[in-house]
């Protein structure tokens, strides 16, 4: 339709809708504060997640170093013959004041559990290793403290019997002084070493435990009393200047006194040294006494027949010497009277002794 000058134009009503082919949709239009809200959302997002990286990669190191740092210095205690459990714990704290001030705060609760837990259980492996070391050092001590201490009580009694020939009474009485001045202590640091032993380890040395060994001990240092007695009684004899009658006789005497000996400790307890032992303690006593005696005595009767055979030998070499002598020599056998082949035999110290 052509138009006039001076008419208006009908424009019609603006629409805000697209028309296509399949019909009307409404327009999608965002302001620009909502997409940088968007944008700002995202990128905390991506802040985030590279923080938590970041953290993982940080308690990842940690948790590496902080292994290696208590394994290296508990392997080091562990492989030492002289565990230092306290020094070990200073290192381990220092370590751990370290790593708090140099880790964020965020990480302080993580890296204090952390460190503890670990610092406890190594310590605690520490500790054990450090047990067992010193009950096994304590063990081997204490059973060389009986061993040393027998020993040197034996020795010691040994020279004063031979410093006190035939004095059963001096020595008996440096015998009890030597017991209480050296060895009553001696057992008294055995018994605190098996008390050390129980707590070391309870279960492996208890107070029956420790009762029966300190008991056994003892026993033994008891039964070494009696047996230097025995040895005291047995060297008062004098085997060089008796004759053969006077040491069987003083032999049998030596019997009958260790058996009175013996039998006083078994009928009378007053006379023991430890108290309260059971009938069946003093029989096992007994018996080991009266096997010690016997084995003396047989060892003295052993060296007087092997005397006796020895100078038998000598006197017979000496009288066939003395027969020779004539046999070879007629002449002086014509000359020489009977008194002074008697003159002859009695110079010989072998030919000529009391019976």
């Amino acid at each position: 339709m052509a138009l006039n000058r001076g008419q208006e134009i009908n424009r019609g009503k603006r629409r805000t809708l697209i028309e296509n082919p399949f019909g009307v949709v409404q327009s999608n239009t965002a302001s620009l504060g909502q997409i940088g809200g968007k944008l700002s959302e995202t990128m905390e997002k991506i802040t985030l997640f590279q923080a938590d990286i970041m953290d993982k990669e940080w308690q990842n190191d940690f948790d590496k170093n902080a292994t290696l740092f208590i394994t290296d210095e508990t392997r080091k205690e562990l492989n030492s013959t002289q565990p230092d459990i306290v020094g070990l714990q200073q290192k381990l704290l220092s370590y751990k004041d370290k790593i708090l001030q140099e880790a964020p705060n965020r990480f302080a609760n993580y890296v204090t559990n952390k460190l503890d837990l670990s610092f406890a259980e190594n310590i605690n492996l520490v500790t054990d290793y450090a047990n067992n070391l010193k009950f096994t050092n304590l063990s081997t001590q204490t059973k060389e403290l009986e061993n040393n201490s027998i020993a040197s009580t034996v020795t010691y009694i040994d020279q004063i019997i031979k410093n006190n020939p035939g004095d059963i009474e001096k020595v008996n009485s440096l015998i009890e002084l030597h017991y209480q001045n050296v060895v009553t202590p001696n057992i008294n640091r055995i018994a605190k070493n098996y008390e050390a032993l129980n707590k070391l380890k309870p279960l492996k040395v208890t107070p029956s435990n420790i009762e029966q060994n300190v008991r056994a001990v003892q026993i033994d240092f008891m039964s070494q009393k009696f047996y230097s007695k025995m040895k005291a009684v047995i060297g008062s004899i004098d085997f060089d200047g008796s004759s053969k009658a006077e040491l069987s006789m003083e032999l049998n005497n030596a019997n009958d006194l260790l058996d009175d000996m013996i039998q006083e400790f078994v009928e009378n307890p007053e006379s023991r040294d430890i108290n309260n032992l059971q009938a069946s303690e003093v029989e096992a006593i007994k018996k080991n006494w009266v096997a010690q005696k016997e084995r003396l005595l047989s060892f003295e009767n052993k060296k007087i027949k092997q005397a006796e055979i020895a100078a038998d030998t000598i006197i017979s070499e000496r009288s066939q010497f003395v027969v020779d002598t004539f046999i070879t020599d007629p002449q002086r056998a014509i000359n020489t009277s009977l008194m002074d082949i008697v003159e002859l035999v009695a110079s010989d110290d072998y030919l000529f002794q009391n019976p």
